[in-house]
C-alpha cells in the first residue's frame, strides 16, 4: 500500500477512472475518497479526472475478464453506504482480475463477502423504500421525500415509473441530495442541493387526513404488536410517512 490517496469526483464514472488508473499504474492507494469528502491528510493527494471513455474501457475490463456479475457487484457497490467502498470495490476486481468469474464465489474471503452484504443491504432498502414512499400532490406532479441510507433512486425508478406512466414524478433523497424525476415513463437523476415543498394546499390536506383516517381504522387493536411492527416498517422510514408524522414531528 503506498502513501498517496485518489480523489475523484463522486460519480460512478469518476470512480471507475481510479479504478482504472491504479490498476493501470499498479498503485494501491491508501484511500480513495469523493473530493467534496476529503479532509485533511498527510498522504500526497491525486486527482483523477474523470473520462466517461476511460470508465467504460474498466467496465468493459470487468465484464470481460471476470464476469458480467462482478461489473454489477461493482457498480452497485458504488451506491451502497459502505465505509471505504472504494478501495473494497478496488480489492474486489484485482481478486477477480486473479480468480475470474470464480471470484463471486469465494463466499469465505473477506473482500468479497463484505461486498456481497453491503449490495445485499442496498437491494433490501430498495425494496423497503417500494412500499414507504408516500406522494403527495404539488402543481399537479407527485412528489416525495426520502433518506435512504444507501443510494437506492437508481433502484427504485423503474417500479414508480412503469407504476405511474402517466403522472410527473418527483423523489428527493434529502441524504445524498438526489433528485429522481419521472416524465412519459422516462427517468433521470440530478444532483440537488436544496429542494423546498411548497405548503400542502386544502385538497391535499384533506387527502392526507383520509389517507390517516384508513389508516387508523382498518388497525385492529387487539392485534397490536409492536415488535413486528417494528420489524415490518423500521421507525427510521417514519419521518416521511403520512400516517405517522403527527407522533415523529411536532406540530
Amino acid at each position: 500500500m503506498s502513501d498517496v490517496r485518489y480523489l475523484y469526483n463522486d460519480t460512478a464514472d469518476g470512480m471507475f477512472c481510479c479504478l482504472y488508473e491504479c490498476l493501470a499504474a499498479r498503485r494501491i492507494p491508501a484511500e480513495i475518497l469523493p473530493q467534496p469528502q476529503a479532509d485533511l491528510s498527510f498522504y500526497e493527494e491525486i486527482y483523477v479526472p474523470t473520462d466517461p471513455a476511460r470508465a467504460e474501457k474498466m467496465r468493459t475490463a470487468i465484464r470481460q475478464r471476470i464476469s458480467p456479475y462482478a461489473l454489477r457487484l461493482a457498480e452497485e457497490g458504488f451506491l451502497c453506504a459502505c465505509e471505504g467502498k472504494e478501495r473494497l470495490i478496488l480489492d474486489f476486481v484485482r481478486l477477480g482480475l486473479h480468480f475470474g468469474a470464480r471470484v463471486t464465489g469465494l463466499a469465505g474471503n473477506p473482500v468479497v463477502d463484505r461486498l456481497q452484504k453491503a449490495v445485499q443491504a442496498l437491494h433490501r432498502e430498495a425494496h423497503q423504500y417500494l412500499g414507504f414512499v408516500r406522494f403527495s400532490e404539488y402543481d399537479r406532479a407527485l412528489c416525495a421525500e426520502i433518506e435512504p441510507k444507501n443510494q437506492v433512486l437508481g433502484l427504485i425508478a423503474p417500479h414508480f415509473c412503469a407504476r405511474y406512466p402517466q403522472e410527473t414524478l418527483m423523489i428527493f433523497d434529502r441524504t445524498h441530495r438526489q433528485l429522481l424525476v419521472c416524465a412519459r415513463g422516462q427517468a433521470r437523476i440530478l444532483p440537488v442541493e436544496r429542494f423546498d415543498w411548497q405548503p400542502a394546499d386544502a385538497e391535499e390536506t384533506r387527502y392526507r387526513a383520509l389517507w390517516k383516517l384508513f389508516y387508523d381504522t382498518v388497525a385492529i387493536p387487539e392485534r397490536e404488536n409492536p415488535r413486528c411492527r417494528l420489524s415490518h416498517m423500521p421507525k427510521r422510514y417514519w419521518n416521511h410517512l403520512t400516517e405517522q408524522q403527527e407522533q415523529t414531528r411536532p406540530a
